[in-house]
């Protein structure tokens, strides 16, 4: 404020006291005027901080890598969608889980250090899918909330078709790279209806879709009950390697030459477990090779 005035009510206060009313006129107008700056000084002030805000905002939500709402964001995306069903009539959506295949593990350290191959693939999957897409913890996975994706079958192809268009070649002045992704989804009310449900459940379709090199995997009843099987029997495993082998036991297979003579053996290990009973080593071995527990058999 122009110290030649004071404060508003005193300088108003003295322009009502002036005696010549062109003079008082005069001084009128001109307050108006210098308050009228002030409120649009003071606006353009508040738009700055506004956008100030703003910027740190989306700084706070988005990664930074791949310009995507963060996993924070969707899980509190899909708990709102939830709380909404409960309310309203149960509207069905799908949460898809998309990870960047093994293609792409092999370069991201080396080839792709500054993310650039990343971003591009997420302009890809984003003009696939539109919006509603999310970084997960892990900068080479992301989830979609699939809203009115139709049928199952729309929604197959449609995953389907964001596979292929991740797995077109990106070509570079130097190089041309090529990798893929991985896609496991579940699909609520009848995969799930809490957010943690369908993040499993979706977890558990992606994981066999890694596993056995497919693209496109949705949950089922079954693949759920064999994962928890598969889940049980590596914790058992890793117990009973953890209780010094107590449950474990060798046998021996000789190896006998044409005359009927006893040349060596071969030490093969079996488990007798307390509550399951025998167990094949054709499910503990494929376990332990995949866990690591295997080197434990090895020094045992």
């Amino acid at each position: 404020m122009d110290p030649s005035y004071g404060n508003t009510s005193q300088v108003m206060a003295d322009i009502l006291r002036e005696t010549d009313p062109q003079v008082r006129e005069r001084r009128m107008a001109a307050e108006l005027e210098r308050l009228d700056q002030e409120l649009d000084q003071a606006r353009r002030q508040l738009d700055q901080m506004g956008a100030r805000l703003a910027e740190k905002d989306d700084l706070i939500r988005m990664n930074p890598e791949t310009r995507l709402p963060i996993y924070r964001e969707f899980l509190n995306v899909t708990e709102r969608l939830l709380e909404r069903n409960q309310v309203d009539s149960p509207v069905p959506f799908a949460i898809v889980q998309i990870r960047l295949d093994g293609a792409y593990q092999r370069i991201k350290n080396t080839k792709d250090r500054s993310h650039a191959l990343l971003f591009m693939t997420t302009i890809r999957i984003r003009e696939e899918i539109g919006d509603s897409l999310y970084q997960s913890d892990r900068l080479d996975e992301f989830f979609w909330i699939a809203k009115d994706f139709g049928t199952v079958a729309d929604l197959r192809r449609k995953l389907g078709s964001l596979c292929r268009e991740v797995a077109r070649p990106h070509e570079t002045l130097k190089e041309t790279f090529v990798f893929g992704c991985q896609i496991g989804y579940a699909i609520y009310p009848e995969d799930g209806i809490t957010s943690s449900e369908l993040l499993m459940n979706a977890e558990i379709a992606l994981r066999y879709g890694v596993r056995r090199k497919k693209p496109v995997i949705a949950f089922s009843r079954l693949l759920g009950e064999a994962f928890h099987r598969v889940s049980r029997m590596e914790q058992e495993l890793r117990q009973a390697t953890q209780n010094g082998f107590e449950d474990f036991h060798l046998v021996y297979q000789p190896f006998v030459d044409a005359g009927h003579v006893i040349r060596g053996c071969e030490s093969l290990i079996r488990w007798h477990h307390p509550e399951l009973g025998f167990i094949s080593p054709s499910r503990f071995i494929p376990i332990a090779e995949r866990t690591g527990d295997i080197l434990f058999f090895g020094r045992w």
